[in-house]
């Protein structure tokens, strides 16, 4: 739980305003407007409690997805709520793997490891994608 404040904090400090004034100077570059801002914070605000369960179970967006919740300026208790929910749930499908695969656990870090390089791949490519689009 502790991990996750500091980018919930991050995200309060940066607030909704900020963001939209750097998406409206660096828009190229951040690949959104002040217009995609408010829509995403409108998103966030109506399933961002499900998006955090969720993000908490996607490698490398684990720790991310703390910082939406902070510029949506999420109830503190609702945001540490979901986030011990998803941590649980993750820490249970470790906990499960690990019961079941026994001596052969060791390998579970293997593909979380592979499947985090692909996340973060993935998350790069749509970057460059959207960099090389934008308007």
């Amino acid at each position: 739980m502790l991990g996750a404040l500091p980018f919930y904090y991050i995200g309060r400090w940066i607030n909704e305003e900020r963001l939209k004034a750097l998406a409206d100077r660096y828009g190229r570059w951040l690949t959104v407007s002040g217009n995609d801002i408010e829509r995403s914070k409108a998103w966030f605000d109506k399933h961002g409690r499900t998006a955090i369960i969720l993000g908490r179970l996607v490698p490398a967006v684990r720790s991310l997805i703390s910082i939406p919740a902070g510029i949506a300026r999420m109830n503190l208790a609702i945001f540490l709520t979901y986030t011990t929910v998803g941590t649980a749930l993750w820490t249970a499908l470790l906990a499960f793997l690990g019961y079941y695969l026994g001596s052969n656990f060791g390998r579970v870090g293997e593909y979380v490891d592979k499947i985090s390089w692909l996340v973060m791949a993935a998350i790069v490519l749509i970057y460059i994608v959207r960099v090389i689009r934008h308007k």
